[in-house]
């Protein structure tokens, strides 16, 4: 059993008593208390190797379903995370000055409930990690 004591502003003390209850048949708690944390479902791409200054990512779902980002390449590495886009299965397209990729991608989402998992939100969430080879390579051995 839980209590609790909120004090009022008179000062009084105003006693809350919570309980289990356990119906026949059925076992367990039957109240859980959620927190309000939430998150934000998409694909997330890590590129490292990259030889352009910038790159432009292009997704492109089952459904037309279409998002574009760029981002500043940094030491041969970037970042870029497609919120909101979750389809099973997309074709993305990578370009820079010195680097180009097209691939067929089926993400394994995760699904993520930062609040426990008989809570809300549940969101799906995939990384893809890009590691670029350097020019004129074969099998990531320099030629």
């Amino acid at each position: 059993m839980r209590r609790w004591t909120i004090l009022s502003a008179a000062g009084a003390a105003v006693i809350l008593t919570a309980s289990a209850v356990a119906l026949p048949g059925c076992e367990g708690v039957f109240w859980e208390s959620c927190t309000l944390i939430g998150c934000t479902e998409g694909v997330t791409f890590e590129i490292s190797g990259a030889a352009s200054s910038s790159l432009r990512l292009e997704a492109v779902a089952e459904d037309g379903t279409t998002r574009v980002h760029s981002c500043e390449v940094v030491a041969g590495e970037c970042t870029i995370a497609f919120e909101y886009f979750t389809p099973d299965a997309f074709t993305l397209t990578m370009t820079g000055s010195d680097d180009y990729l097209a691939l067929e991608l089926t993400p394994a989402y995760e699904v993520v409930q930062p609040n426990g998992p008989s809570c809300d939100p549940a969101c799906r969430v995939a990384t893809i990690h890009v590691a670029l080879a350097p020019p004129n390579a074969v099998d990531g051995a320099p030629q």
